[in-house]
């Protein structure tokens, strides 16, 4: 006879497969005819837009173009900066074990190192390390055993369970634009670099729907007409909306953006003004965190039973822990000592990640490159500085097995020359780490009860063995962990020792296991 039982359904949106990998991008420009020929190469720097993905079988194909900005010096009398734009566009693939057809994927591609090598006056090759990181997703529905018909004598161990469960997924295009505004006094020449980064992300929940939100943050150094370099930092309003169906305030959603495409030009209709436009897609998954018990494992006092099982792996997602980090520290840099500072690039480097129970340890870098006046007044130069640190992020969720995904965001950045010459150094980082905690537990899916009675007796005595619990050793002998537990005066568990003497009632000479 089978037992019946109530079920709910469960969407387990499990991470598969991890892998970082780098890759080589490699191409030959050459510098237009309005623009004077190359001297000497002062800084290269990328940005990354990744337009296209898709798997198949056990590849993972991602496309896109790194966007580059090259300054240098001109081999003209003045030996005056000029900038070079350009796109070199790649297509990669990852290769996992096996991607199965309703999977998803998460792929996050960054410039580790660009350089420029200059082949002659009027070409350079431009070779650039690219770190693509790739988490692959798997989409299960089970069905889970909330309770079972009141029948007498069955005994069930059931588990408390946090399960993250999939709401929803979905993705939308968004479109940030601005005029940037410059001064009056400033008749743009030409865009020597520029850098994004997205800060602030939030989201919020309403109506079946998911309001996102950011802001665009862009630096850009600009040369004006009479040779002069500036800067302008400013911030775009990022915002977007995802139907969701049946997505609730306290659900956990989980916000990826790509940058698509990158616009930046002197604007054509207003004077002393810089157009910028990018192109952002965002991707969402939405989960449910539910307190589910879990019945893992049943038997019956009086009768046999039989049933089905499966092992599942469960996953358990929250919010993101994110901490802030403030670097400081004092530098002399002979080369910049009374030198006029135009530009500061700061990035970061996770160099060492060790997980353990209850922390993550990392060791890391941040590199500063200065982009300044040279001794000689009319020539610009650059200097690379790199800043050690290390950080341990505490958090009850790390384990040693967790998958993590780390990343680290420079909020702000301060240099302060002082009377001494020396740099004042603030650098404020976000350490963002995203933990997903699997775990394997059996699932049981079919249960029935039999009509073979339980041959009884009265007591047995048992000497405990190692690993042995109260639960298996009442589910041997067809008796229950309170009889055992009160005929024995055991208080808790953990009070078993190995040898000890057990007196077992309602004792059978074989039970359902």
């Amino acid at each position: 006879m089978e037992i019946v039982t109530k079920k709910t359904n469960l969407n387990m949106n499990r991470m598969t497969d991890q892998k970082s990998e780098n890759f080589v991008i490699e191409a030959d420009v050459i510098i237009p005819d309005i623009k004077p020929d190359i001297l000497n190469t002062i800084t290269t720097s990328g940005m990354v837009c990744l337009y296209k993905k898709e798997m198949n079988q056990n590849k993972l194909r991602f496309d896109g173009t790194l966007q580059t900005y090259i300054m240098y010096l001109a081999d003209e009398e003045e030996g005056k900066v000029r900038g070079l734009q350009t796109n070199l566009d790649f297509t990669e693939s990852m290769e996992f074990e096996e991607i199965e057809p309703n999977a998803s994927c998460e792929v996050e591609v960054k410039v580790k190192s660009i350089e420029c090598k200059i082949l002659n006056g009027r070409k350079v090759r431009v070779k650039a390390i690219l770190e693509a990181s790739s988490t692959i997703y798997q989409n299960e529905n089970v069905e889970v055993i909330e309770s079972l018909e009141e029948v007498a004598n069955i005994q069930k161990m059931a588990i408390p369970t946090k399960i993250s469960s999939l709401v929803g997924e979905g993705n939308t295009k968004i479109f940030a634009k601005d005029t940037f505004m410059i001064d009056n006094a400033d008749d743009l020449a030409e865009i020597l670099k520029a850098e994004m980064k997205l800060i602030n992300h939030d989201y919020k929940v309403s109506y079946h729907k998911v309001l996102l939100k950011a802001d665009l943050m862009v630096k850009i150094l600009y040369l004006t007409e009479d040779k002069r370099m500036k800067t302008i930092e400013n911030r775009i309003p990022v915002m977007g909306f995802v139907d969701i169906q049946d997505v609730k305030e306290e659900d956990f959603c989980d916000v990826r953006y790509e940058t698509r495409n990158v616009i930046l030009k002197p604007n054509p209709v207003e004077e002393h003004s810089i157009y910028v436009e990018c192109e952002l897609e965002a991707e969402l998954k939405i989960y449910h965190n539910a307190q589910v018990e879990l019945i893992q494992d049943l038997y019956s006092t009086e009768k046999k039973l039989a049933y089905q099982s499966k092992q599942i792996r469960v996953l358990e997602r929250t919010e993101p822990v994110k901490e802030k980090f403030t670097l400081q520290e004092k530098q002399r840099i002979e080369e910049l000592v009374g030198q006029n500072i135009y530009d500061a690039k700061v990035t970061t480097r996770l160099n060492e990640v060790e997980k353990m129970n209850g922390r993550m340890e990392t060791i890391g870098e941040v590199e500063v490159e200065f982009i300044y006046r040279g001794e000689n007044s009319s020539s610009v130069e650059s200097k690379k500085i790199v800043l050690p640190f290390d950080y341990t992020i505490e958090n009850a969720r790390i384990e040693a097995g967790s998958r993590i995904k780390s990343n680290i965001m420079v909020l702000n950045d301060q240099f302060v020359i002082e009377t001494d010459d020396q740099i004042a150094i603030k650098i404020e980082l976000e350490f963002s780490v995203d933990i997903s905690n699997v775990t394997e537990l059996n699932l049981l899916e079919t249960i029935e009860e039999t009509e073979e009675e339980l041959e009884k007796h009265g007591m047995v005595i048992y000497f405990v063995k190692p690993k042995d619990t109260l639960w298996e050793i009442a589910k041997r002998f067809c008796s229950t962990v309170e009889e055992i537990k009160r005929v024995n005066q055991i208080e808790q568990e953990k009070n078993l020792k190995i040898g000890q003497k057990l007196y077992i009632p309602s004792y059978a000479s074989k039970c359902a296991g």
